[in-house]
């Protein structure tokens, strides 16, 4: 595990300090969410050592952190994360919204934010909007309802994402 917790840091060092290799730091160090479930005796620890990289990394408000965080809490429901960082320790939480557009339009993997301010079109969405649509649709089978998928497109792309982007194009 010790070498696991020094990867972890080289990797996360590098995604914070080089913007342009953050789309594949992130997708390199997450892969080992989906790849300890299959193999690993101890593969929640794997997983809890990433997420407390992220933590000491300053990078839970990120794209991938973001991602490494809702695929955690699905595949190891059992998994403790660090405490404190989302209400009820769900990104999804109606009360996280504001914040987790923020992640999303501000850390855009591969962009600097200085360079793609909020609201600013970006090359591609990032990854992660993958891995949050997929969430709620498990949610969504889990309650045999749709409206936290309606509630949470409302609010994310029609109520904030869409009418920053149309603004930018008026001015």
């Amino acid at each position: 595990m010790e070498f696991w917790d020094k990867i972890c840091q080289q990797i996360l060092a590098l995604y914070r300090d080089a913007p342009s290799l953050r789309a594949e730091c992130g997708a390199a160090i997450n892969a080992v969410i989906h790849q300890t479930s299959e193999r690993s005796k101890n593969r929640s620890e794997f997983v809890k050592i990433l997420l407390k990289g992220y933590q000491e990394a300053g990078l839970l408000s990120t794209c991938a952190a973001l991602d490494a965080w809702i695929e955690a809490r699905r595949l190891y429901t059992d998994l403790t994360v660090p405490e404190g960082v989302w209400t009820d320790n769900d990104p999804l939480h109606i009360k996280e919204r504001a914040r987790l557009l923020k992640v999303l339009r501000d850390n855009q993997d591969g962009e600097d934010a200085s360079a793609s301010p909020s609201g600013q079109a970006v090359k591609s969405p990032s990854p992660t909007w993958q891995t949050i649509l997929k969430e709620a649709d498990r949610r969504c089978n889990v309650a045999k309802s749709s409206a936290f998928f309606v509630q949470l497109w409302k609010e994310l792309i029609d109520g904030k994402l869409c009418v920053h982007k149309s603004e930018s194009f008026q001015n």
